[in-house]
């Protein structure tokens, strides 16, 4: 074999080995996109969760503050009850539960 026929194996041959090596890259290229959208997409997806959280948590505080209200009112309504009113109920319902004994 030639020198000149060696050389045109040896280009050949590098020749495969370099197609082999770009295949390989674009694989690689390939799988790390695959990999950065799936990264892409949980990212996403925690940011949508957060989101939702902190709205559900803003519905219980305001719901929580709306209640408080509520009772805050209630309260305020049976404090202006004068004592004397409060007695006379308790002695009430005192007389009727002992009375089923």
């Amino acid at each position: 074999m030639s020198d000149v026929e060696k050389l045109i194996l040896e280009e050949i041959n590098a020749t495969k080995r370099i197609e082999e090596a770009k295949k390989k890259a674009e694989e690689i290229i390939e799988k790390a996109k695959r990999e950065a959208e799936k990264i892409l997409n949980e990212e996403a997806i925690e940011e949508r969760l957060k989101k939702y959280i902190e709205e559900k948590e803003k519905e219980a505080k305001e719901e929580a503050e709306k209640i408080r209200k509520e009772y805050y009112e209630k309260a305020i309504k049976i404090k202006q009850v004068p004592e004397a009113k409060v007695e006379e109920a308790v002695e009430a319902i005192l007389k009727e539960v002992l009375s089923h004994e």
